[in-house]
């Protein structure tokens, strides 16, 4: 014998609706934090760069919202280079220390 499941959920007036939650999408959005690392390249020098924070569905979309237009390639898109969103051939990351390891 088959058992149907269902959840109450509590409306915030305070009445309870009937919800079948295979059908409820789930908000992913978490908070991340953008790193870009430093460079070193005919002569400049740059360190690592923390953009700031934002909540977002993914990482990508993350670099996308805190990364200035300035700061993007010559299509205006962070890239994607080995799997990882970067700018200018700067990686970025989503913390300090593995965005300091190459260049400071």
């Amino acid at each position: 014998m088959e058992h149907e499941l269902k959840f109450i959920i509590l409306m915030p007036n305070g009445t309870g609706d009937s919800v079948d939650i295979s059908k409820v999408k789930w908000n992913a959005t978490k908070m991340f934090k953008v790193w870009t690392e430093g460079y070193a390249a005919t002569g400049e020098r740059g360190f690592a760069m923390y953009h700031g924070e934002c909540l977002a569905e993914t990482f990508e979309e993350a670099c996308e919202k805190l990364i200035s237009g300035i700061d993007r390639d010559a299509d205006g898109k962070i890239s994607l280079r080995n799997g990882r969103p970067s700018v200018w051939a700067c990686k970025c990351f989503d913390n300090e220390i593995d965005a300091r390891k190459s260049f400071g």
